[in-house]
């Protein structure tokens, strides 16, 4: 006969109040020695720091994410960017209260829930005490330092997945858990898009495989996760402000920001060769321990392994570099602790070892999350701007003086731009925040993230349509990743160049206004075939009134393409010219690229007024198209 689940009856609100009560029990039962440290490993990670804002290349993009909320813009017309309404809680901001209070929430309640399910994982092959060093000192600093709330819930998720198939949290709570993973998972979606939708396919994988029943029980447990997860979304973003017409537009930029990052943004730190070799220890590390296991839970448990070392090649890298491969070998010291057995303790300690080796040069900030002192610090700085207005204005006016006195607007730019709606190019959209001026800014407002034709498209657009800004204020000509300034985002550039005039000019600052279309239509002057590394001589322009552009179709190989598709490529396209070698993203390619730059236009040479480019080399073989755009000098 087959047994009843008592539990089945219970109403899910009941039974998530019952789980609830049901842990209290357990950590009031705890020795006052365990309960002491885990209290202070919640402490650890539920510390944060608050930040006023800063003027390098990722801070002028956080801060501008948190006053873009602030100030009502929309997610997917106004702004499009790889973080959603809810980045602050990634992006810890003092620009207001209401900022701050819901990261502060956000940070102990996720704290908590972290310490208890390390806990529970670490208890099936520890003792109380060595189970509560191992949580406070190694678990919970290594997710700190990971440093993102959109990283930390779905470092939880797997750590939940985990502790279903290993035994370590009761089945009965299986609906629970998953239903309260769906709500936060949906809200990770609008925090960090990327992130959340790794957190989301865990916690499909949750609903599919850690539960009981027949598989068709089990696939509509996942579609009904799914269906929270979805509900879920559409909730946070009325909260957060958003108009619901405007969701469907952010997830497809959503999307293509996700899809262009893995070949736009793709590097290779050669120093950090050796953290792929790591990877592979380790990956192997789990699947013996999971093999290890016995019963059908072997399987789906290799199926978690799999997707745990999935998700830490996407986290850490495609963008291989220190600060992000700490988030990928964090989650892989959590998926092998939690995985260990007391049998394979010698194994089980080596997992520690080899993540250290790898974690810690990553985090070289690692042991302030176990120092109290400086842990301490750091909790009176946020519970002082937490809880002092007056505090918080002076670092936000010390900040707003520090933006000034770095970018140094002269007198005739700022009277130019102020009072009218402003695009800052190419990211420095501080400067808007700065010096106040009504930021309005072409939806990837930080141009080099504009991956793929549609995003290109979409700020070519915003900046022609009428509702757009009246001017665009643009610093010297710089890039990323050894990129061309000129190429990045083509048809914006070509925007900029026809339905803008140069205004004032000054030795690093640039208006252009609004105008009409000063440019005419675009006549081919040449197509060729080029092999890898053949010069090809680029077509003079008529006179000195065309721009020359180029619209290059590249080959691509079967293997380099299923590779970007699935990781990153496996070499990047390089472009040589008389003016410089640049790194070319392939969905830049198709262009127009612009070679050369009319003195029509009215450029200045630090703007790329001095763009001429006669001949140049590509790394890949393919067929470029050169055509020329006659720009006349009128407003």
């Amino acid at each position: 006969m087959t047994a009843i689940d008592p539990t089945a009856r219970i109403p899910r609100t009941v039974r998530l109040r019952g789980m609830v009560l049901d842990w209290w029990r357990r950590l009031r039962a705890l020795p006052l020695a365990v309960t002491i440290l885990l209290v202070f490993g919640v402490w650890l990670t539920a510390n944060i720091t608050i930040n006023a804002p800063t003027f390098a290349l990722d801070g002028t993009w956080q801060n501008s994410l948190d006053w873009a909320y602030l100030t009502g813009k929309q997610f997917g017309t106004d702004v499009d960017f790889t973080y959603g309404p809810f980045a602050f809680l990634d992006l810890v901001s003092i620009l207001s209260l209401r900022l701050l209070v819901p990261v502060l929430v956000a940070s102990v309640v996720s704290a908590f829930f972290l310490a208890f399910v390390a806990w529970k994982l670490t208890r099936r092959w520890l003792q109380r005490l060595p189970a509560a060093l191992v949580v406070t000192l190694v678990m919970l600093p290594a997710i700190s330092a990971a440093d993102q709330f959109s990283t930390r819930i779905l470092i939880l998720a797997v750590m939940c997945a985990i502790g279903f198939r290993v035994g370590a949290i009761d089945i009965r709570w299986h609906s629970s858990v998953t239903v309260v993973l769906a709500i936060v998972s949906a809200l990770t979606v609008e925090d960090k898009f990327s992130n959340g939708t790794l957190a989301v396919g865990t916690v499909v994988l949750i609903a599919a495989l850690c539960g009981e029943g027949a598989v068709g029980r089990r696939i509509l447990t996942a579609v009904s996760a799914l269906a929270v997860v979805a509900a879920s979304i559409v909730v946070f973003w009325l909260v957060a402000g958003q108009n619901l017409a405007h969701l469907v537009p952010w997830i497809s930029s959503s999307l293509q920001l996700t899809s262009g990052y893995d070949e736009a943004m793709a590097t290779e730190d050669t120093t950090l060769v050796y953290q792929y070799g790591l990877l592979v220890v380790l990956g192997a590390v789990l699947v013996v321990l999971a093999c290890l296991r016995r019963g059908s839970s072997k399987i789906i448990l290799l199926v978690f392994v799999a997707w745990v070392l999935v998700v830490a090649l996407r986290l850490g890298f495609t963008r291989h570099d220190l600060g992000h491969t700490a988030q990928s070998f964090t989650l892989l010291l959590i998926a092998c602790l939690g995985v260990g057995l007391t049998r394979q303790m010698w194994l089980t300690l080596s997992v520690v070892l080899i993540s250290a080796v790898a974690v810690l040069p990553a985090s070289a900030v690692y042991f302030q999350f176990v120092n109290p002192l400086t842990v301490a610090r750091t909790s009176v700085d946020a519970a002082h701007a937490v809880l002092s207005k007056g505090y918080r204005a002076v670092l936000l006016a010390n900040a707003a003086s520090a933006g000034q006195a770095i970018y140094g607007l002269p007198r005739p730019v700022v009277a130019a731009v102020k009072g009218k709606t402003v695009h800052i190019d190419p990211f420095d959209a501080n400067v808007a925040w700065a010096y106040s001026l009504k930021w309005h800014p072409a939806p990837v407002f930080q141009t080099y993230a504009a991956f793929t034709p549609a995003l290109d498209r979409i700020n070519s657009d915003a900046l022609r349509k009428p509702g757009g800004p009246q001017v665009v204020l643009r610093s010297t000509l710089v890039a990323i990743d050894q990129r061309n300034a000129m190429w990045e985002t083509p048809q914006y550039m070509q925007t900029l160049v026809c339905d803008f005039t140069p205004t004032v000019s000054t030795p690093r600052w640039q208006v252009l206004s609004k105008s009409t279309n000063r440019c005419g239509h675009e006549a081919e002057l040449s197509t060729q075939r080029f092999g890898a590394g053949q010069q090809i001589a680029v077509p003079a322009a008529p006179d000195s009134h065309y721009m020359v552009v180029a619209h290059f179709a590249l080959d691509n190989s079967p293997l380099n393409w299923m590779a970007t598709e699935v990781f990153k490529p496996i070499s990047i396209v390089t472009v040589s010219t008389d003016q410089g070698d640049y790194r070319l993203p392939r969905a830049h390619a198709g262009g127009p690229l612009i070679l050369t730059v009319p003195a029509a236009a009215g450029w200045q040479p630090q703007f790329g007024g001095s763009t001429h480019v006669t001949h140049l080399k590509v790394s890949v073989s393919g067929l470029v198209t050169f055509s020329a755009i006659r720009v006349t000098d009128g407003g």
